[in-house]
């Protein structure tokens, strides 16, 4: 698969979760079910991660249509990425210290945390061509760090009112007398 086969299959799955999670958080978001700051801070992040990473996907695709450019296009790309991924984590970074999170997703934030510094550093060094060379390689997988998360997210979005609907199921039959 090329490089730009690859761009594309990024840019085609970032575009489809974030539209679809916009879609059931429409639907799911409708009744009268209680929302929270989470809810509302995670559709966001899907949306936004969602259209980043399809951004990110055309950029060097579009660079690379001037001959000029081709050999800069990752180190350019990469620039581009390090600014915009930055700043939607400083603009988020605030939100979710208000966000509860509990069990398993607090670990799976704490480790995203963790793989965004990474991904950022790395994204710097491919802009700068330090040790990366301003290679392709590591600016696809960086990609995959907000696509994934995104994909987690939407995950727990279709989950979240059947675990809803499983919790008020096991409290009505805890409530029941037993005959």
């Amino acid at each position: 698969m090329s490089v730009s086969d690859q761009l594309l299959l990024l840019a085609e799955v970032s575009i489809a979760l974030a539209g679809f999670s916009g879609i059931v958080a429409t639907f799911q978001f409708r009744g009268g079910e209680r929302k929270s700051r989470g809810d509302v801070i995670g559709l966001i992040a899907m949306v936004k991660l969602g259209l980043f990473c399809a951004l990110m996907s055309f950029l060097p695709l579009a660079l690379m249509n001037f001959p000029a450019l081709e050999p800069d296009a990752w180190r350019i790309s990469s620039g581009m990425a390090v600014l915009i991924f930055g700043s939607f984590l400083i603009w988020l970074y605030p939100h979710t210290k208000k966000v509860r999170f509990r069990g398993t997703n607090r670990l799976v934030i704490w480790g995203w945390w963790c793989l965004n510094i990474i991904s950022l550093i790395t994204m710097a060094l491919n802009a700068l061509g330090l040790g990366l060379q301003g290679t392709a390689g590591p600016y696809i997988v960086v990609l995959l760090n907000p696509l994934s998360f995104v994909a987690y997210m939407f995950i727990r979005l279709l989950a979240r009112p059947l675990w809803r609907a499983i919790r008020e199921e096991e409290a009505a039959t805890e409530t029941q007398p037993s005959k």
